[in-house]
C-alpha cells in the first residue's frame, strides 16, 4: 500500500472551512493526554496498535465519504502515517497527513482549540508562587 499524501497546512485549511476535510489527531495517547490544544474539531484516533486503531476509526462521527487529514507532532509524520494507513484499510478513500505537523499548523498561523481534557485559560489555576 502506498503511503498517504501530504497536504500542505493552507490548502488543508482552506479544505476545512469548506467542510471538505475532518482534522485526525494522530498523537499517542500519553502525548495527547499532556497537550492543551488541538487542531479544530479534531478527533482522536491514537497510534498504537491496529486493533485500537481500527475501532476508533470505526467509532468516528461522519462517515467515509469526508477526507480525513491525520497530524501528530512525531518526525517524519510518524503516527499520522501510522493511522492513516489504517484509514485506508476501514475505507476511507480521501487520506491525507498535514505536511509538517502540528508545528507547521502553528507556525502558519492557523486556529487551535484546547482539548477537552485541558483547562481553559480562563480556569488556570495560579503558579504555586503567586498563592
Amino acid at each position: 500500500m502506498s503511503l498517504p499524501d501530504l497536504i500542505d497546512p493552507e490548502v488543508a485549511y482552506e479544505l476545512f472551512t469548506e467542510g471538505r476535510i475532518a482534522f485526525i489527531d494522530a498523537r499517542p495517547e500519553a502525548s495527547y493526554r499532556e497537550a492543551r490544544f488541538q487542531l479544530p474539531q479534531a478527533s482522536h484516533v491514537p497510534a498504537g496498535h491496529g486493533a485500537e486503531i481500527v475501532a476508533a476509526l470505526r467509532a468516528l462521527p461522519y462517515g467515509t465519504n469526508i477526507g480525513l487529514v491525520m497530524y501528530c507532532d512525531e518526525p517524519h509524520q510518524a503516527a499520522s502515517y501510522q493511522v492513516a494507513r489504517y484509514a485506508k484499510e476501514v475505507g476511507f478513500g480521501d487520506v491525507s497527513v498535514l505536511a509538517g505537523g502540528y508545528s507547521a499548523w502553528a507556525d502558519a498561523g492557523f486556529p487551535f482549540e484546547p482539548t477537552p481534557h485541558s483547562i481553559p485559560i480562563e480556569e488556570t489555576p495560579p503558579a504555586p508562587s503567586a498563592l
